[in-house]
């Protein structure tokens, strides 16, 4: 999964589910990416841990398929054997659908983005602390150039994305840079305990 050349058409900084789709779109288009996370595995919020034998998927639990296109590529992945239904249940956030399938990865949550990530030019425990104009787009970490392009596509959540270009001292329009300020997240505790 890891290049050794830092050149490239996008940087994508983040590999979680939004910068692998990201990513995939752009080789579908033959266009190259290099895909920056400071995580040591691709997934962002699709985390798994495994300890002393027992598998916790920390990040998120399960999901739905509700559109056309996702539910294709779901179908997929599971025709494969790379996501499972877990159970059947209604929907809070949507609960005019009924009831639907609850999916999980089939080795932990994490495996799915690490399948999508495969054949993908991505790189781990890189974090990207500073983006640099010049000719095309240059991604620092630690002070360092670790990849070059003519875009980028930012993924981080909000206050880390926020971050980010703070330091880059690049400037959003005064409506998007409200919209991002306006994004909450509420804190959760996650306890993996073993029985």
């Amino acid at each position: 999964m890891t290049g050794t050349n830092s050149t490239t058409d996008v940087i994508v900084v983040g590999a979680g589910m939004a910068g692998l789709t990201a990513a995939t779109e752009l080789a579908k288009a033959g266009v190259s990416s290099i895909v920056l996370d400071k995580g040591r595995a691709p997934g962002g919020r699709m985390a798994t841990r495994s300890i002393n034998g027992a598998r916790f998927d920390h990040g998120a639990q399960h999901f739905s398929a509700r559109s056309d296109a996702f539910r294709q590529r779901v179908t997929h992945l599971r025709d494969i054997g790379i996501v499972a239904e877990w159970y059947e249940a209604t929907s809070w956030t949507t609960p005019g659908s009924g009831k639907e399938p609850r999916l999980v990865g089939s080795g932990g949550m994490r495996c799915i983005p690490e399948h999508i990530a495969t054949g993908l030019d991505v790189r781990t425990s890189v974090e990207v602390d500073r983006l640099e104009l010049g000719q095309g787009l240059t991604a620092l970490a630690g002070g360092h150039p670790v990849a070059h392009g003519s875009a980028v596509i930012l993924t981080p959540p909000a206050p880390q994305l926020l971050g980010l270009l703070q330091a880059s001292e690049l400037r959003l329009e005064s409506e998007v840079a409200e919209g991002l300020k306006a994004v909450e997240y509420n804190l959760s505790l996650t306890v993996m305990v073993t029985l």
